[in-house]
């Protein structure tokens, strides 16, 4: 089977949604289509788009130059008047602080160690770990029938898992926010749609109304229908019969 006849046959919205929003920017920018044109509409008004607030004296407290922020994992000096001042001499003026056990000023007197040499800090991990970034290393073994398949991801993305963020990320925050060395919080190390090499091919929500809703929100009317998800062994299976020229999205 080719692989357009393949890819006809499951009307993947995913790859076609990837061809449209190529086709759509390149066509000008909002302001130059015509009023009704539905992807012109979404970058005006969709939760996707939001203004974020620019503030050059904010940036140049929190990041007044280059701040060099060592992962203080295998730090074996400890949290003294010595290691401060070997921190300074040695260019190191930055810090960081993990939220993921809930407890970021850990060792106790880290944070106190950090304003007294005045090092700015980012705090890791602010929303955990295994919610957003589910696995570290080959944690993901037990989960592959779950991660080639084609159901809901592992840790659905939904309301009950904004909440359980929320509440961590406030209760991090808090032990930091007083801080006048803090610079920037790290949720976690990346969100996880798949895994590495291994592609998304389940749904990130148990909302299963979630995708066609956005796809009308980008397309309008006319937007494409997911009949199915595409598994990865659904497009494995082909690979031997497509060429690397062929395969085009």
């Amino acid at each position: 089977m080719k692989r357009r006849e393949f890819l006809r046959g499951v009307g993947s919205a995913g790859i076609l949604g990837a061809a449209g929003l190529g086709a759509s920017v390149g066509r000008g920018n909002a302001a130059e289509r015509e009023p009704d044109d539905p992807y012109a509409r979404y970058v005006r008004t969709s939760e996707d788009f939001r203004r974020v607030r620019q503030d050059r004296a904010w940036l140049d407290r929190a990041f007044p130059g280059w701040v060099y922020m060592p992962w203080t994992y295998q730090w074996n000096i400890g949290y003294t008047n010595a290691s401060g001042r070997w921190s300074l001499a040695h260019g190191y003026n930055g810090a960081f602080l993990d939220g993921n056990g809930g407890s970021p000023d850990s060792p106790p007197g880290k944070l106190a160690w950090i304003d007294k040499f005045r090092l700015h800090f980012y705090m890791d991990h602010t929303a955990g770990k295994g919610f957003l970034h589910m696995w570290d290393g080959d944690k993901q073994k037990p989960h592959l029938a779950e991660l080639h398949g084609a159901g809901v991801r592992v840790v659905p993305v939904n309301d009950a898992l904004r909440d359980k963020l929320r509440e961590r990320i406030r209760t991090n925050v808090s032990q930091v926010k007083a801080s006048p060395m803090r610079s920037a919080y790290a949720l976690d190390d990346e969100i996880s749609w798949g895994h590495f090499v291994h592609p998304t091919m389940w749904r990130v929500t148990d909302d299963a109304a979630a995708y066609p809703r956005w796809l009308r929100e980008v397309y309008g009317p006319g937007a494409p229908e997911r009949r199915e998800w595409i598994t990865y062994d659904a497009i494995r299976s082909h690979l031997p019969e497509w060429s690397v020229r062929d395969f085009d999205a």
